[in-house]
């Protein structure tokens, strides 16, 4: 069975330290596994990581489950 998990964790950003929500899917972070997924396209890409693109993915996702489940994240 599958396992989704959402952590709520502080981090210090450029605008000072705020709380962030950190997606988990079987234990793994979600940013792990997109980035697994996006790295092939960055090596073909010659970028060294995926970890911008896996970022920015990650965001859209949180943004569309957001949106799924009607929740307003500041």
């Amino acid at each position: 069975m599958d396992q989704t998990r959402f952590e709520l964790i502080g981090e210090n950003l450029p605008t000072g330290a705020v709380p962030t929500i950190h997606p988990y899917a079987n234990g793994v972070p979600l940013r792990d596994l997109v980035r697994a997924a996006e790295q092939p396209f960055a090596d073909a890409d010659g970028i060294a990581t995926a970890s911008h693109e896996s970022d920015r993915a990650v965001a859209r996702c949180w943004s569309y489950l957001a949106g799924s489940l009607s929740l307003c994240v500041k």
